[in-house]
Parts: structure tokens; C-alpha cells; sequence
């Protein structure tokens, strides 16, 4: 929860509620056997919008800090690096929102497989 809000509610919530609409996505495409494929496109999708999204949150957050930067004139290091950090958490979350929709679509490959082989 410390990390959404750090690294910025506006970027970070999103990509959380994704994350939870993903993992929600999986696990009803395997009880619902007959919409894997739809499924399986739909979380693909979203990990793309979802790893991109981060990035964007990235770039807007260090466009941001690079202007106050050069407004002020000069910043120490360690205020430098803080921000980095943070501006990091946002492409972290997307990243790992993004494996696990890789993962995600994995499983219901193997799902489908499974179903069509049966049939």
C-alpha cells in the first residue's frame, strides 16, 4: 500500500486495479472453459496498456522533476536520487503487472490446449 501511494496514486492505482482485474480475468476464463481464447487477447492487451502506462508515469514524473530542477537552479544528490526511486515505482509495478499477465496467458494457452485436445 506504501508503494501506491509513493509512487503516485494517479499512476500507481491503475495499475493495481489492472493487476486485480487480470488475476480476476485468469481465474474465471478456467472456470469458464468456453472463453479462454477472448480472454487470454483481453489480458494480453492489458499487459501492454499496463507496462506502457508505467513507463508514461515515469517519463511525466521525471519531466516533472527535471522542470522544478532547472527552475531552482540546483538540487543535492541525494534529493536526486530520492526522486529517482520513487519515479521508479511506477514501471516496476508495470513491469510485474506485466509478468504476471504473461504468466496469466500462459496458463490459459495450456488451459485451451487442454479443452481442445479433449474435444
Amino acid at each position: 500500500m506504501n508503494l501506491i501511494i509513493e509512487g503516485g496514486v494517479i499512476f500507481t492505482g491503475p495499475i493495481t486495479l489492472i493487476m486485480i482485474s487480470i488475476v480476476v480475468l485468469c481465474v474465471y476464463a478456467m472456470m469458464k472453459k468456453e472463453s479462454l481464447v477472448k480472454v487470454s487477447r483481453l489480458i494480453h492487451q492489458l499487459s501492454l496498456f499496463v507496462l506502457a502506462f508505467g513507463f508514461f508515469g515515469q517519463m511525466l514524473g521525471l519531466y516533472e522533476a527535471f522542470k522544478t530542477i532547472s527552475a531552482v537552479g540546483s538540487v543535492s544528490p541525494q534529493i536526486m536520487f530520492a526522486g529517482l526511486r520513487v519515479s521508479s515505482i511506477s514501471p516496476m509495478m508495470g513491469v510485474f503487472t506485466y509478468l504476471l499477465a504473461r504468466i496469466a496467458v500462459m496458463i490459459l494457452e495450456n488451459q485451451r490446449k487442454g479443452v481442445e485436445s479433449v474435444k
